[in-house]
C-alpha cells in the first residue's frame, strides 16, 4: 500500500458505512428517499477502497449500492408477504 492513499481505506470504509445507514434509513422510513444519497456514498467509498486496494471496502461498497439499491425497489413491488400490515 502506498503511503499517498493510507488513509483512503479507512475513508471509504466510512463512507460505505454511511451508505448502509441510508438504506437502513430508506427502509425503516418508507416515505423518505434517502438511497440516493446512499448509492452515492456507496460508489465514493468503492473509489477510495481501490485506490488503496482495500478488498472489504470494495465488497462493502459494492454491498452498499445493492441494498440501496433493493431498498428502492421492494417498496414499488408490492408484495404482502414482505410487508406486515395490521
Amino acid at each position: 500500500m502506498r503511503r499517498k492513499y493510507a488513509g483512503s481505506g479507512v475513508a471509504g470504509r466510512a463512507l460505505c458505512a454511511m451508505g448502509l445507514a441510508c438504506a437502513l434509513a430508506g427502509i425503516l422510513l418508507e416515505g423518505v428517499w434517502v438511497e440516493i444519497p446512499g448509492i452515492a456514498l456507496g460508489a465514493m467509498g468503492y473509489g477510495f477502497a481501490t485506490r488503496s486496494g482495500d478488498r472489504v471496502g470494495q465488497v462493502l461498497g459494492v454491498a452498499t449500492v445493492v441494498v440501496c439499491v433493493l431498498s428502492m425497489a421492494l417498496p414499488s413491488l408490492d408484495l404482502p408477504v414482505l410487508f406486515l400490515d395490521s
